[in-house]
């Protein structure tokens, strides 16, 4: 580590402390360009993320501090503390458990069993409207039921538990179709919303958790995106929409070299596939160029190509909106392209 990267975690340490999140962020940002696999300063950064209400980057440093050190029990507590702002319970409860299977220091297990306690009520909220529409069935027909089980066999009940289920079916579809008609007008955070009110009520439609994904893609949130189109993929591997929007979800993260395995996954689990996904293979050729081309004139060491790098790195971040490390490459080739300008001047602008 130089002694520049030092002063500049440091200073961002110091920041913190004082509450100045903004200028704590911005000298983690400085450490990391040269240090982008820092577990530590991707936590740090990450937690002041969080502090100014920026789960989404908060996710996805922590992410990055993870896939840095898989061992890192804090980049799994900040994944599960920015789960928790984004309100995804489920998640975060298992990103609490695995930071616990970590055995952490007893101060972090209490903070970490503490975090779990709120994530696990955030995941039992998403059952909670499904539960009150059938309570609601079931109180209309309480009577009814009561008198007919007195003579039935049973199939009664059976009959009654199907009619309910079909109900929630048909209330998911409703909202399912409000969230299609949000999505079509731009109100992406209302889509998601009606989205995730038909998988509380539906869990096992794999259609739901594949729209959501696409809603939260328009959001820039990449990581609760993939998670919800890896979902849809369990539920139904031949998914091609799902598969489009996990790989989608990777671009946004940068991770270029799995969103290619997840076409060719695409590929040999469906016919057709290749054809079907020809704009993926074009944007997944179009990103994997520019971050060649970039890093060959970040290379050359020149102003000059310093400014080229700095043009093509600012195009990938525009597709990898929720990458640390295209984003560390787009600053240190704007530092090299004003050799005249201190680092400060340039984060002012």
């Amino acid at each position: 580590m130089s002694g520049v990267s030092t002063t500049h975690n440091e200073e961002g340490k110091v920041a913190f402390k004082g509450g100045e999140y903004a200028r704590a962020i911005e000298c983690f940002s400085l450490h990391l360009m040269e240090m982008p696999a820092d577990a530590t300063v991707l936590a740090n950064r990450s937690f002041a993320n969080l502090k100014l209400a920026r789960p989404d980057a908060a996710a996805a440093d922590a992410t990055a501090a993870i896939a840095a050190d898989p061992s890192f029990v804090k980049g799994h507590y900040r994944l599960a503390s920015a789960l928790v702002a984004l309100h995804r319970g489920k998640e975060a409860v298992a990103a609490v458990d695995t930071a616990l299977a970590l055995k952490p220091s007893p101060a972090v297990k209490e903070q970490l069993t503490e975090l779990r306690q709120q994530a696990v009520v955030l995941a039992a909220s998403g059952e909670e409207i499904a539960n009150a529409s059938r309570a609601a069935d079931e109180a209309t027909t309480t009577t009814d039921i009561r008198m007919e089980d007195v003579s039935a066999d049973g199939g009664t009940s059976t009959e009654q538990a199907e009619e309910s289920d079909k109900m929630a079916r048909k209330r998911a579809e409703a909202h399912k179709e409000a969230g299609n008609v949000a999505y079509k007008r731009g109100r992406y955070d209302a889509a998601v919303q009606e989205y995730a009110e038909a998988m509380a009520l539906d869990p096992e439609n794999a259609t739901y958790c594949c729209n959501r994904a696409a809603a939260l893609l328009m959001l820039e949130q990449a990581q609760p995106a993939l998670l919800d189109a890896q979902r849809a993929l369990a539920l139904d591997p031949t998914l091609l929409k799902a598969h489009s929007r996990a790989f989608k979800s990777l671009v946004q993260l940068g991770q270029l070299s799995h969103a290619r395995r997840q076409l060719e996954q695409a590929v040999d689990r469906i016919d057709g596939a290749n054809c079907s996904l020809q704009s993926e293979h074009a944007l997944l050729n179009e990103c994997d160029g520019l971050l060649r081309n970039g890093k060959n004139a970040l290379a050359l060491d020149t102003d000059i190509a310093a400014r080229e790098a700095a043009h093509l790195f600012s195009n990938l971040a525009n597709k990898c909106p929720c990458s640390v490390a295209i984003a560390c490459l787009q600053m240190e080739a704007i530092l090299r392209s004003r050799p005249r300008q201190g680092p400060p001047q340039v984060l002012s602008e």
